[in-house]
């Protein structure tokens, strides 16, 4: 009689190492939870970067098409951005894209001052947009501008 009473007594409730096993299996989950929703938090930062820098090489490529083949100025500008797309000075904290335009041409006017393209010339526009912080590029594009007309 005193064997299974002490069965039944062992038979009820957890043990210490049960619970032991319990607690290490939800601590790994949630520390396998907390690694998923880094990542995910990261994924989106990167995507977010990447949907800004093609929106301000777009605005760029745009603004350069605007000015026209010949009051488009010859090297490069750069400008800076905060997260909202709102154009800062490089000095400004909340800089975080740095987006460069660089228009070069194939052929210009012999002593012309500011440099001014040959109405034949090919002029090679590449707009590059970096995060300050790291200086990783995040989007570079390139078009060309050809004199119009006849």
């Amino acid at each position: 009689m005193m064997i299974s009473r002490i069965t039944r007594a062992r038979q009820r409730g957890f043990t210490i190492m049960d619970a032991l096993i319990g607690a290490v299996l939800i601590s790994v989950s949630m520390l396998a939870l907390g690694q998923l929703w880094t990542f995910a938090s990261r994924v989106t930062i990167d995507s977010d970067d990447m949907a800004v820098a093609y929106n301000l090489a777009r605005q760029a490529t745009e603004q350069i098409r605007q000015t026209g083949f010949t009051n488009t100025p010859e090297g490069s500008t750069s400008a800076y951005y905060n997260l909202s797309e709102v154009s800062v000075s490089a000095a400004a904290t909340s800089a975080r894209y740095e987006v460069v335009s660089s228009v070069t041409s194939s052929v210009t006017v012999p002593g012309s001052s500011p440099v001014q393209p040959a109405t034949d010339a090919l002029r090679t526009v590449v707009v590059t947009v970096t995060l300050v912080s790291s200086g990783q590029v995040l989007f570079q594009s390139g078009c060309y501008l050809v004199n119009g007309g006849i």
